[in-house]
């Protein structure tokens, strides 16, 4: 089905900022840092008394995912900063203000899920501008000291968030280089859980940044001298070690098919990823008990779909690298998967369940890249497909779907972050497929022809249009490196 559009449309306008936003994102230049303050009032400790009526939902549903802290720690850090210190201490400023800015994050996003919005909703913003001023000192946190480590990690988690990306680097990079200082990569002595936890959950984000960014990691597995975690036979701890044997293969991905290497052959490329399908796949086998717990708590299920959501990403990007004739329809299955548990994931909250969801959504949209989603986007702009109406249909309600949970993601963040950089591209792009769709749909009803859901502009199809810069000359994808990941950063 041939769609034509005149030059004054909305859907040619809505390609041309897709490609101009694209671009911007591929070549612009990060800004330079200039640490202003953002005014002169001092950090502080947040109000106790709501620390200590959200902090056994912190320890019981959120901090699974990255076990940060050991939950006695922190309350005899509370003791200590609000009864006997003069001076709180400013890593336990830090700390104490991004465990109740995540809580709160959780419950408030809960509460707008239905209909309710909470009285704690309004310290969402004075938490925040609370951890902004923490970036005025943070010098202050540079001392070797497990306290400071976590500090760090959690002032780059809410830059991720809510402040520039470029930030979220610089003190992310702090936080890894200072875990190094105290030889947490190491296996020195008996190191406690608290710190080794603490430095899986560091080297998790960092393979995550990695491929995001297409950047060498941080803290290389060749490196570490920790050794894996084995089985405890507890659930949500063994899928914390799941998650960091897959974020070996993360690295593994990104040094063999996406690194700034010198260019290896088409054969070899391919040969390498085929090497890590069988990889992944060996690693889907054994963990199968984790990814499809028989019985399970409402957290254990939810961090399940995050460990397969990131399996999906995973194949996405390895399919990548192998010849489209053989790879296509795989990748494509993956990716409306990885849609499908985002959509799960999100949908299955029910009054009283456990917040853990929300908190897994925002680490699936601003830890992992969005390819499931950028690849769904492409295949409905190929002229080359045929899908049936339905299936186009279910393809571009995933879209939308991701677009309205990405808008919800992106509340009080700055121009700049990745959650509002990650709205902007989802936005931009579900309203490109919802106009596609609603077009075919108004000539669907005038004509019996195929569907070819080929929009032509003057001769130039909306695949050249808009994606055609992502083509070398023998009509495949180049690796992510040099456009996907870096396209939304």
């Amino acid at each position: 089905m041939e769609v034509s559009f005149s030059p004054g449309s909305v859907l040619q306008a809505q390609l041309a900022s897709a490609c101009a936003l694209f671009q911007k994102l591929a070549t612009d230049k990060p800004p330079l840092l200039d640490f202003l303050q953002y005014d002169d009032q001092p950090s502080c400790l947040p109000p106790r008394a709501f620390l200590e009526a959200f902090i056994d939902t912190y320890f019981t549903e959120l901090s699974s995912l990255l076990p940060i802290y050991d939950r006695q720690s922190v309350q005899t850090a509370m003791r200590t900063q609000y009864e006997i210190l003069n001076v709180p201490d400013p890593a336990w400023i830090v700390s104490l203000n991004s465990i109740l800015l995540q809580t709160l994050e959780g419950k408030s996003t809960a509460a707008k899920k239905t209909g309710m919005i909470p009285l704690e909703a309004g310290l969402i913003t004075h938490l925040l501008q609370n951890i902004r001023r923490c970036f005025n000192n943070l010098q202050r946190l540079l001392e070797p000291r497990m306290a400071n480590v976590q500090a760090l990690l959690n002032l780059a988690l809410v830059a991720l968030r809510y402040f520039h990306f470029t930030l979220f680097e610089t003190v992310f990079t702090q936080a890894c280089e200072l875990a190094k200082s105290m030889g947490l990569h190491r296996s020195m002595g008996k190191p406690c859980a608290e710190g080794r936890n603490l430095f899986w959950s560091l080297f998790i984000i960092d393979k995550h940044t990695s491929l995001i960014t297409g950047t060498p990691c941080l803290l290389p597995s060749y490196d570490v001298g920790i050794p894996l975690p084995t089985s405890s036979g507890i659930l949500l701890s063994d899928q914390f070690d799941a998650r960091i044997s897959l974020a070996r293969i993360h690295e593994r991905i990104s040094r063999s098919l996406y690194a700034g290497i010198p260019c290896v052959s088409r054969k070899c490329l391919r040969r390498r990823a085929y090497k890590l399908v069988r990889r992944l796949n060996d690693w889907t086998t054994q963990h199968s008990h984790i990814l499809y717990p028989p019985a399970s708590t409402t957290t254990t299920a939810q961090q399940a779909i995050e460990l397969r959501y990131a399996l999906c990403i995973c194949h996405v990007l390895v399919q990548r690298c192998i010849p489209a004739s053989e790879s296509r329809q795989i990748r494509l299955e993956h990716a409306r998967t990885g849609l499908q548990l985002l959509q799960e994931l999100c949908e299955g909250y029910h009054p009283g369940d456990s917040i853990s969801g929300f908190a897994i959504f925002e680490s699936i949209l601003l830890r992992y890249p969005i390819v499931p989603f950028l690849e769904v986007y492409i295949h409905l702009l190929n002229p080359e497909d045929n899908d049936s109406p339905a299936v186009v249909t279910s393809d571009v309600n995933a879209l939308v779907f991701f677009a309205t949970r990405a808008e919800c993601l992106a509340t009080n963040a700055c121009e700049g972050s990745l959650a509002d950089t990650v709205r902007s591209i989802s936005r931009l792009c579900s309203q490109i497929a919802t106009s596609i769709l609603q077009q075919n749909r108004r000539l669907q009803a005038q004509t019996t022809t195929p569907n070819n859901y080929c929009i032509d502009d003057g001769g130039i199809s909306v695949w050249d249009y808009d994606i055609g810069m992502m083509m070398d000359g023998h009509g495949s994808y180049h690796r992510y490196d040099d456009v996907w990941c870096q396209m939304f950063l």
